[in-house]
């Protein structure tokens, strides 16, 4: 019991650290070399990634990007319902630049954290983590955007997503719709439909994998 108690502290301040390494640099990256910064904060009814539910319930979620010549990075957050863990934190960076004035390509890592990091502890510990790295890169003509992820540790674990961006004029209301094929064969619908209410949002969104019960969510969030 001792031993798990001070894993997960040592896990708890190695995030906390992380958190705090990307603010300092997002920080300094605002007053030295004036790089964008923007972020959010709000709310789910439920989150789901990729077509899998991450837990029942409401979902309190935050970001923070910077942007800098190209360079990229941040930090999302969001409440789960794992057995072993309550928060998930995704730390991420890369570099995009501009082909054209309506194509973009970009790439990069995503570290996914969460707030208890082990299942056991003991010899095989370090076996059974439940983070995750991928890498990823993509790119964007106009409205039509392709990504693709491959697993750090096992490039056979693989994602694939194509997004068509449809603004509804007449509405204010940005659609976007999205298929995704995970390397297993299963696909993954979604649509997402978000209205801007100047700093905050309301959206409501839908997803399908495969035979796996489908699930719907709305969101409020504030944009800073």
């Amino acid at each position: 019991m001792c031993i798990n108690i001070l894993v997960l502290i040592k896990q708890w301040r190695n995030t906390m650290n992380k958190i705090m390494l990307i603010g300092l640099s997002i920080l300094s990256l605002s007053q030295v070399a004036s790089a964008n910064i923007s972020g959010t904060i709000g709310v789910e009814s439920e989150y789901f990634f990729r077509g899998e539910s991450q837990g029942e319930g409401t979902a309190m979620q935050m970001s923070l990007h910077g942007e800098k010549s190209g360079w990229f990075g941040g930090v999302w957050a969001s409440e789960i319902d794992h057995e072993v863990s309550s928060w998930e934190h995704n730390f991420y960076g890369g570099y995009s630049f501009d082909l054209s004035e309506d194509t973009s390509f970009y790439g990069g890592v995503i570290d996914y954290d969460y707030d208890s990091h082990w299942l056991k502890v003991g010899p095989d510990a370090e076996n059974n983590k439940n983070d995750l790295k991928e890498y990823f890169i993509g790119s964007s003509y106009k409205s039509v955007s392709l990504e693709h992820y491959v697993d750090s540790d096992n490039s056979d674990l693989t994602y694939t997503q194509f997004g068509y961006d449809l603004p509804l004029g007449l509405a204010m209301i940005d659609l976007m719709l999205t298929w995704g094929r995970h390397n297993t064969g299963e696909d993954v619908l979604g649509l997402k439909g978000t209205k801007a209410f100047g700093d905050w949002d309301i959206s409501i969104m839908a997803m399908k994998r495969d035979e796996m019960k489908s699930h719907s969510s709305l969101g409020i969030h504030y944009n800073f």
